[in-house]
């Protein structure tokens, strides 16, 4: 009796199930568990040094902190087509925790040397010990029906931009993103998916003003009081990967 209802179960997970044309909305959450920032760069100078005012210094090309992911989530509405296709905008949010590797909790400090002036430096402190960022993003996916299961696989990709928050300024950056996996329709007009992503930004510049600074020379040793400076960072590419989950409500009735 139980192999006969586990039997009628799978069936009915495996059974044909297609969705007519029409909109959809949906919503998921994407477990990020890497990612990567290309080496940050001022555009004041071509070296500069990180410290955290505590002995602790690196160049500034080797600061690679780590990125933990606090939330990553988005929802989307979309048209099913009939065929294979489909398209959608999303709306997705993230948050990821900086953990600044090498150098003690708290602010850190960015020092330069200032141009045509070999001899004086300029340290600015700074604030990074999270990134947010909001992107807006025109999906399109290939999903082919096998006319048998209700599972079916699907890749998609992802044009858009982002604005991202870090060091307590923000940058408005193209973006796109890479998906693939399988959806299984749960119900007449419910399905489920489960797969990979991919998020990639095309360059950041973040425009830093109001920052504390404070200018001194490397051979006197002598150094100015505190006064406000502009500072501005940037690195080419950053990128995360994760594993999506998400739902989708069709509003179509089954065919």
């Amino acid at each position: 009796m139980i192999n006969k209802k586990l039997l009628l179960v799978f069936a009915l997970l495996l059974s044909k199930q297609s969705f007519a044309s029409g909109l959809y909305l949906k919503g998921g959450y994407n477990g990020e568990f890497s990612h990567h920032v290309s080496p940050l760069q001022i555009k004041e100078s071509k070296y500069a040094t990180v410290d955290d005012d505590n002995h602790n210094i690196m160049n500034l090309a080797d600061y690679n902190p780590h990125y933990h992911s606090v939330l990553s989530a988005g929802i989307a509405l979309g048209y099913q087509e009939k065929s294979v296709g489909k398209g959608e905008l999303e709306l997705r949010r993230s948050q990821i925790k900086v953990d600044n590797i090498g150098l003690i909790e708290g602010p850190i400090f960015i020092s330069h040397k200032v141009k045509g002036k070999q001899e004086e430096m300029k340290r600015t402190e700074l604030t990074n010990d999270r990134i947010e960022s909001t992107s807006i993003m025109a999906n399109m996916y290939y999903q082919p029906h096998n006319g048998h299961f209700s599972f079916s696989p699907y890749i998609g990709v992802g044009l858009g931009v982002t604005q991202t928050k870090m060091f307590e300024a923000e940058s408005v950056d193209p973006a796109y993103q890479l998906k693939a996996g399988f959806s299984h329709h749960v119900s007449n007009n419910v399905s489920m998916h489960l797969g990979y992503s991919y998020f990639g930004v095309i360059g950041n510049m973040f425009k830093l003003s109001n920052v504390k600074s404070m200018q001194y020379n490397s051979k006197s040793l002598t150094c100015s009081e505190n006064f406000i400076d502009n500072l501005t960072i940037h690195s080419d590419f950053s990128g995360m990967h994760g594993i999506e989950l998400s739902m989708t409500i069709h509003f179509a009735n089954k065919q």
